[in-house]
């Protein structure tokens, strides 16, 4: 009862951390943030976008939820909003976080002399990170063992296998995380569009269903099929010029 009570409690929090319905994902986030009763999200928030995402503050969203998911409380312990276009920043944060507990990294502090020959924090406030600007900085940062896959058909990338394959070892290893790098407006109406950043907390392998914990403040976390997912990573960076993907963080 008590696990039940402390997911219930976690999945409103995090569905309700927003104060505008048309914030995007590089929106700065509200002041009021940690102030859920305060928040107004509707419960139809995700209605009109192609893919059929649930929200994890959801009866149905509740109940995808994995009572014995190594990631999901520890990534929520280190969850913070992500500052304008700080999305890629904000998910290693979260990530480096709750794999090296009392580390106390932030947005700010991995954006530093050390790591600028990887991106400088103006450029982050510009365009954000590309997915092998996120490995490195990871690296970098922590020494932690960072493993980068693009999401695609071709040579050096990774099909929709693989990436399941990812999501089932990483549901029962609790010493590694999975960062999605993906084209949020592809789930919304299929435009490759909005590239985003944000943790994976959970997979729901019956439902085949992955819970994205966002860091953007003006979106709930949610559940999509992984099919869905892998489409929206397969779509180019444009600043890059590959496919976006995902990386897989290490504990070692």
């Amino acid at each position: 009862m008590k696990l039940a009570a402390y997911l219930f409690a976690s999945a409103f929090v995090l569905g309700s951390m927003t104060t505008s319905i048309f914030a995007e994902e590089n929106a700065a986030p509200s002041p009021e943030i940690a102030e859920p009763s305060k928040q107004n999200l509707p419960a139809d928030f995700y209605a009109k976008w192609v893919a059929p995402l649930v929200r994890l503050d959801s009866e149905a969203g509740r109940a995808l939820l994995s009572a014995d998911t190594p990631d999901y409380q520890p990534l929520l312990k280190n969850w913070v909003p992500q500052l304008k276009s700080h999305c890629g920043a904000c998910s290693s944060v979260v990530v480096m976080n709750s794999l090296l507990p009392g580390a106390g990294y932030t947005q700010d502090s991995i954006l530093n002399p050390a790591t600028a020959h990887i991106i400088a924090q103006e450029t982050v406030y510009k365009i954000g990170f590309t997915l092998e600007e996120l490995m490195n900085m990871v690296r970098t940062t922590s020494n932690l063992r960072v493993e980068r896959f693009h999401a695609g058909p071709g040579e050096g990338e990774f099909g929709y296998e693989a990436w399941v394959a990812a999501l089932k070892a990483s549901r029962i290893n609790p010493n590694d995380r999975i960062i999605c790098n993906f084209a949020t407006f592809w789930l919304r109406d299929r435009k490759n569009a909005g590239g985003h950043f944000s943790p994976v907390a959970d997979f729901n392998e019956k439902e085949n269903k992955v819970l994205i914990l966002e860091v953007s403040g003006g979106r709930p976390a949610f559940w999509v099929d992984a099919k869905e997912m892998w489409d929206a990573m397969n779509q180019v960076d444009t600043v890059s010029g590959r496919v976006r993907g995902w990386l897989v963080v290490t504990r070692e």
